[in-house]
């Protein structure tokens, strides 16, 4: 039989061993594991940008077109321009698709092209709110929203959020517009995600600024942001580069931007944790 002694110490080894199978899995949940999403019945993930073109994109899509001249004009070509307006949204929408082979793409155009390029004023904060208006009547199924572009104006260190009066619009009253419709699209779990910039000298950009947007900042380069966002992404590739490979045969590496890292992050929302404040998003 054993002594009270003997049974005291056996009750602390156990006690001690529960103590670290406790700590072990504590430790487990705290890793950031990499993601790379499998769409969810019927998902839809929107992307609002200035152009798509739609034979450069695969899988299931949905076309929203809100430009002027009806997106019957289509662009002279620039291949390998990634960033250009022309190409940007195709390339946006190119890595979501990788991200997410199976969810459906909801692209919503916003400008006409004119003389074969986007037209000159570009992308405004009331083509933005146009867009987030049709996602605030459409929002069934649909798990993110991912915005790549900068609509930041005379931003200073006294009013760092502020949003661009390109187009001649009432800033004010946009403006305003703009944060209703972003926090009414969080209150019915539809979370908008934005850029926060490549230049962290500056302040966030507009709309990643605001306080229900979800901005997402990149590890991709050291001057990206990376302070100061609710979402911070770290690309995983199988060489350790910072550029996403084989996004598309047209367009070949794109680097990890701050823009890329919102449309990968979107791509993935479903598959990442409510409130997760770092990601690691899987590339070829």
């Amino acid at each position: 039989m054993l002594s009270c002694h003997q049974i005291d110490d056996i009750v602390k080894m156990k006690r001690n061993k529960m103590k670290k199978i406790v700590a072990l899995v504590a430790v487990l949940f705290s890793v950031v594991v990499p993601v790379q999403s499998q769409a969810a019945v019927g998902e839809r993930i929107v992307i609002i940008d200035s152009y798509f073109d739609k034979s450069k994109i695969t899988g299931s899509v949905e076309f929203v077109c809100l430009a002027t001249d009806k997106c019957v004009n289509t662009p002279n070509p620039k291949p390998g321009l990634g960033n250009d307006a022309v190409n940007h949204g195709t390339v946006m929408a190119n890595i979501a698709r990788q991200q997410n082979p199976t969810a459906t793409l909801v692209l919503i155009q916003t400008e006409e092209i004119k003389n074969g390029s986007v037209n000159s004023v570009g992308l405004t904060g009331q083509d933005f709110l146009n867009a987030l208006t049709w996602v605030s009547s459409n929002k069934a199924n649909i798990s993110a929203v991912s915005f790549s572009y900068n609509l930041t104006g005379n931003a200073t260190a006294a009013k760092p959020c502020a949003l661009s009066s390109n187009g001649g619009i009432a800033v004010k009253a946009v403006d305003d517009k703009i944060k209703a419709s972003v926090s009414s699209l969080k209150s019915a779990g539809v979370p908008v995600l934005a850029a926060a910039g490549n230049d962290k000298n500056k302040p966030l950009q507009y709309p990643a600024c605001l306080s229900d947007v979800v901005s997402v900042g990149s590890t991709g380069q050291p001057a990206y942001h990376q302070a100061n966002v609710k979402v911070l992404a770290t690309l995983v590739t199988p060489d350790n580069l910072s550029t996403m490979k084989d996004v598309s045969p047209w367009i070949g590496t794109v680097p990890f931007s701050t823009s890329a890292a919102t449309a990968a992050v979107a791509a993935n929302w479903k598959s990442i944790s409510a409130g997760l404040p770092a990601v690691k998003i899987l590339s070829n």
